[in-house]
């Protein structure tokens, strides 16, 4: 996992990494204080009509203790492809 040490708002307005695990495709965004950060990250899955802009105050008020991933799985948040049936 690639985590980026550069947080700001405003990078949650930006496209997501995608990360292809069989025939899912994987939206996230990464954070953290540190690009080798050890300690166990906080994941937070976006849900219907959100998207990682609504986590801003989560994430800033997160990173002090923690790495932050951000996840968009199929059909979730602003991942458009369908999840299978």
């Amino acid at each position: 996992m690639h985590y980026r040490t550069d947080y700001c708002a405003a990078q949650l307005n930006e496209a997501p990494q995608v990360l292809q695990l069989g025939d899912l495709r994987l939206h996230y965004q990464a954070f953290a204080l540190r690009s080798h950060d050890p300690r166990p990250p906080v994941l937070l899955l976006g849900g219907a009509f959100q998207s990682f802009r609504s986590f801003a105050a989560e994430v800033s008020e997160l990173l002090a203790d923690h790495p932050v991933i951000l996840l968009d799985l199929p059909s979730q948040g602003s991942n458009l492809q369908l999840a299978p049936t």
